[in-house]
């Protein structure tokens, strides 16, 4: 992870770690370009935006993607930990693959390299 893009993501938790309310009393330009970097980074996403987007449509947003983050995190979690107990029990093949589709599917950047990261760990045992 690069510095700039620890940086995104600290602005990004910072924003999105708020309530509703406080994220759109956020809501501006620096906010929108955030947003969207968010997309095109993280997610790898540069579809456009809802455009006009108020705030209270700008906060319903990045509260959703807040908590998909959420969702995929806890989701790379037991999937380190599914893919652990696969190779203790002999299955080192299944662990590999469990983190290779984990990594094909998830749409957060930074969660499928930790899953190639993990993947290339039980390769090279």
């Amino acid at each position: 992870m690069t510095p700039d893009y620890e940086e995104l993501i600290a602005r990004w938790h910072s924003l999105a770690g708020q309530d509703k309310i406080a994220i759109a009393r956020a809501f501006g330009d620096e906010s929108l370009a955030l947003l969207k970097a968010m997309l095109e980074q993280a997610l790898n996403n540069s579809d456009d935006l809802p455009a006009p987007m108020d705030a209270d449509e700008f906060a319903e947003i990045v509260f959703d993607l807040r908590e998909n983050e959420r969702a995929w995190s806890r989701r790379l979690g037991d999937t380190i930990i599914n893919a652990d107990d696969l190779d203790r029990q002999g299955e080192r093949n299944k662990a590999i693959l469990s983190l290779e589709e984990f990594g094909r599917i998830c749409p957060w950047r930074f969660f499928a390299e930790i899953a190639v990261v993990e993947q290339g760990r039980y390769a090279q045992s």
